[in-house]
């Protein structure tokens, strides 16, 4: 359902006329960078911050489910499950700038192309950090957004 999402509001090539609109508005939390963008998270819905929440909400729901689909790939060592599911995070972390887990992600996926279980599990608890991390910060961005409009 997320992917579905993202694919119908993910921005198309701009023309001419969409280079003049201005950026959304930066909130006030600031972030290590690496950590969460969200002036990139505006960009991928393009400044909808209804659809963000949206977004942000279903992948903060869903990333317990990414992390254990991952450690079971490791834990039966199947590859192409690894690969598969470390790229599907990896989509999802990237509409939101999430250098870290994005490189993570990676990463690991690679690892699974190569048939290199081992190793992948040596790289899950620094995903696992990063997304933590990722999440905290988009909770509380949420969360911001939410006092920013009571009526939510």
């Amino acid at each position: 359902a997320l992917y579905r999402v993202i694919d119908r509001v993910a921005p198309k090539p701009r023309r001419k006329t969409e280079k003049n609109r201005p950026e959304p508005a930066p909130k006030a939390t600031t972030f290590s960078p690496g950590s969460f963008d969200f002036s990139s998270a505006m960009e991928t819905v393009i400044g909808n911050e209804d659809l963000f929440r949206e977004i942000a909400a279903m992948f903060i729901a869903q990333c317990p489910d990414y992390v254990a689909r991952i450690r079971e790939a490791i834990a039966e060592n199947d590859a192409g499950v690894l690969e598969r599911e470390a790229h599907t995070l990896k989509g999802a972390v990237g509409n939101f700038g999430a250098e870290k887990a994005y490189e993570l992600a990676y990463r690991l996926e690679k690892l699974g192309k190569e048939g290199k279980i081992a190793e992948a599990s040596g790289e899950l608890p620094g995903l696992e950090r990063a997304l933590d991390e990722l999440t905290g910060k988009m909770k509380r961005v949420l969360q911001e957004m939410k006092n920013e409009d009571p009526g939510r």
